[in-house]
């Protein structure tokens, strides 16, 4: 699967709600970038504030994921 799914995936992060806008997110994921060989990828709602900043960071969106909920 070489070229479609990167060598590491971010599940998870998070800033404490009175912490947010203050620089921590963006030094998150600066280590998590320094700290590992690779691409990486990540989930993001489109309508979350982190998106600018995932984007600031060099992430793009390469692909459209598709649900089905039943």
């Amino acid at each position: 699967m070489d070229g479609y799914i990167p060598e590491n995936i971010l599940v998870y992060i998070a800033v404490d709600n009175s912490q947010r806008g203050k620089g921590f997110g963006k030094k998150l994921m600066q280590k998590a970038i320094t700290s590992v060989d690779g691409n990486i990828a990540l989930h993001v709602e489109p309508d979350n504030p982190a998106k600018k900043l995932y984007e600031s960071l060099g992430f793009t969106n390469k692909y459209l994921e598709m649900r089905l909920t039943k």
